[in-house]
């Protein structure tokens, strides 16, 4: 679980890396992962998988003020599509950048910079929301302002050494915001 915990939002070469230098050249990652991406794929053929708290009412709010809103994941454009077409969110992010898309993954800060450029924004005057380690760790070192939202499956990692603003959910994030904007 630690090792799987350090893997959260890298790309899959990058996740193979860190399985194969933890645990060895015998450790079997390129059939869990299959299994895994099999798994995940039928649970995405059934339905929208599960939302942060707080989700819904942030892309809205962020919607009625006119921010722009990019996505920037180390998941693949494919899944991310899928995804964003079962919860109906394709309209709230006006740019992606997905996995694999970037010379470098996250935790480099390629990504973040690359959802910059096609944003038209500078990062230093963004705003960046991040659930795990190594996308804090992408989005701090391009610049952005980060504020960090705990995955509820990786409970155990803390930011510490990164200057953030932490959250508990995404409610507490459009709660300030809302209270800023009026």
């Amino acid at each position: 679980m630690e090792v799987y915990e350090e893997t959260v939002g890298l790309n899959v070469r990058q996740a193979h890396d860190v399985f194969f230098e933890r645990l060895g050249p015998e450790f079997p990652y390129p059939e869990l992962r299959k299994l895994s991406s099999r798994w995940f794929s039928e649970r995405l053929d059934q339905g929208p998988v599960d939302l942060k708290q707080g989700a819904i009412e942030l892309l809205a709010l962020l919607e009625t003020l006119e921010m722009p809103v990019g996505l920037c994941t180390s998941t693949g454009r494919k899944t991310v599509e899928k995804s964003l077409a079962h919860l109906k969110f394709e309209k709230y992010f006006k740019e992606m950048v997905c996995g694999g898309e970037s010379e470098q993954g996250k935790p480099h800060p390629a990504p973040y910079l690359n959802i910059a450029n096609k944003l038209g924004v500078v990062p230093q005057n963004s705003w960046a929301i991040e659930d795990s380690k190594n996308g804090v760790q992408s989005a701090y070192q391009a610049g952005y302002k980060v504020m960090h939202v705990p995955d509820n499956k990786s409970p155990r990692l803390t930011i510490s050494e990164y200057d953030v603003s932490r959250f508990n959910s995404l409610t507490e994030i459009a709660n300030c915001l809302e209270t800023l904007s009026l």
